[in-house]
């Protein structure tokens, strides 16, 4: 009887695959002793990677005796449920695998590398970062270990592409939020990183970093992760589904449900939040909010922020000094003392609602003056438009600019003695304030019509 050896050279490239004239041999199967597949795939050293079954069970071509001869004792046929084997397995220590073949992956990935459907199942027991590219074919599954990440780094690249018959999916040991830490995106600026008809779940666990999440993309000003992310599910996270911080973005972002995860659907900076899409799903969470770090949008930068279906909330200052645009039907929560601080004369802040999508301002607490309010200092724009919209809960403190600061105000319009502000409102509702309704300081141009004050000091002017 004679056997065929793992196809050394395919996975030492890193790809798994069948030798020639093989067939799948997904089910059905003899016993494969799980000492022997991981020995025999080993002999790759594809820097901790240990392979994919490179045959169907059962399969021989001859080469036994060659093995026998060189003495290796890895793909040794004698030994019970070793590579090759066609009868009968015994009983063995080792788990078995009796059905799909199990492959097992770590450690470093330096190589193209592609995990198909021949292994439907992957088990991952420790981190596996990734420094070449990867790529997931449909119907694939990785388990992943207590407390393991999938890191992919500066010089790698993720390209799992399901279909909605076949997903890809990345899940934990155990069903438990939190299990392991989730998909990092470490400075990957490759736009190839996509993310199509998979599903991840049960990560999210302790960071060193902040943002935990099921899928992260982080980077630094000079390297940022890119990633497009279309028809996926991230779910049951211990922390957010998504997170992006201020240096990274999504290229696309289409038809996705973010569910069940325990901080909320999502973690974004101010500058990503319009990377976005209404058409996805943010609801069923344990809190259903999409958390939006306050960054500075500067004046270059044109930032729109989504009405979704869940709230947008602003966890601290957002300074405006190019344009920012929320659309109609938007909610917006803030953190205790957040605000938006307009300072653009090219760009501003437009709020334009409709009388059927109103745009709502509040503070993540029902309480007056629990934040700080929306403020326009120096910012003559013409941009600057409050239209079917409620500005509620704030005037924890004023605004400062160059001009001695006033009152705490839901909304304040002031400018300096050199220089202009401007702000439209029409059909605007201010009330339950810490202070004034509405402050204004120096040389303005307001324009206010229709205007309902409730719960606040003052009168507009």
């Amino acid at each position: 009887m004679s056997t065929k050896s793992p196809n050394v050279d395919a996975v030492s490239h890193g790809e798994f695959r069948r030798g020639p004239g093989t067939t799948r041999g997904r089910r059905g199967g003899p016993p494969i002793n799980r000492r022997a597949l991981i020995r025999a795939g080993s002999v790759a050293g594809l820097w901790g990677i240990v392979g994919c079954l490179d045959r169907a069970p059962g399969e021989t071509d001859g080469s036994a005796e060659a093995a026998q001869e060189t003495g290796d004792e890895g793909l040794d046929p004698t030994e019970t449920g070793a590579v090759g084997e066609t009868d009968e397995a015994e009983e063995t220590d080792d788990a078995e695998v009796t059905s799909d073949p199990d492959c097992v992956i770590s450690g470093r990935l330096t190589d193209e590398t592609t995990l198909g459907a021949d292994c439907e199942l992957y088990t991952v027991p420790e981190n596996l970062r990734v420094e070449a590219t990867l790529s997931i074919e449909p119907g694939v599954t990785l388990v992943f270990g207590r407390d393991t990440t999938l890191e992919v780094s500066s010089s790698g690249s993720l390209v799992a592409v399901g279909t909605e018959d076949e997903p890809i999916t990345f899940t934990g040991e155990q069903a438990s939020r939190g299990y392991w830490k989730g998909i990092t995106f470490d400075r990957s600026g490759d736009a190839e990183n996509r993310l199509e008809s998979v599903v991840v779940e049960y990560g999210g666990g302790p960071t060193e970093r902040h943002g935990p999440a099921n899928v992260r993309l982080e980077g630094t000003g000079s390297s940022r992760s890119l990633l497009s992310v279309s028809n996926s599910t991230l779910r049951e996270s211990e922390g957010y589904g998504l997170f992006v911080d201020r240096w990274s973005a999504l290229e696309t972002f289409d038809g996705n449900v973010l569910t069940g995860n325990a901080l909320g659907a999502a973690s974004v900076a101010s500058t990503s939040a319009d990377d976005l899409d209404s058409s996805s799903t943010y609801a069923g969470n344990d809190r259903d909010v999409v958390l939006v770090e306050g960054v500075t949008i500067d004046e270059d930068r044109e930032i729109r922020w989504p009405a979704l279906d869940a709230d947008l909330l602003v966890s601290d200052g957002t300074l405006v000094h190019g344009r920012l645009t929320v659309d109609p039907g938007a909610t917006l929560l803030f953190g205790q003392d957040a605000s938006i601080d307009v300072r653009s004369t090219a760009g501003g802040l437009t709020a334009e609602g409709t009388a059927e999508e109103p745009i709502t301002f509040a503070g993540e607490q029902p309480t007056p003056g629990y934040w700080k309010g929306l403020g326009f200092v120096d910012s003559n724009s013409v941009h600057n438009v409050l239209r079917h919209a409620t500005v509620e809960g704030g005037g924890s403190a004023g605004f400062y600019g160059g001009f001695a600061g006033g009152p705490p105000a839901n909304v304040t319009i002031a400018a300096s003695s050199s220089s202009t502000s401007r702000l439209t409102l029409s059909d605007v509702s201010l009330r339950d304030s810490g202070g004034e309704c509405l402050f204004s300081r120096g040389n303005v141009v307001l324009e206010a019509t229709r205007i309902e004050t409730d719960g606040c000091e003052g009168s507009v002017p």
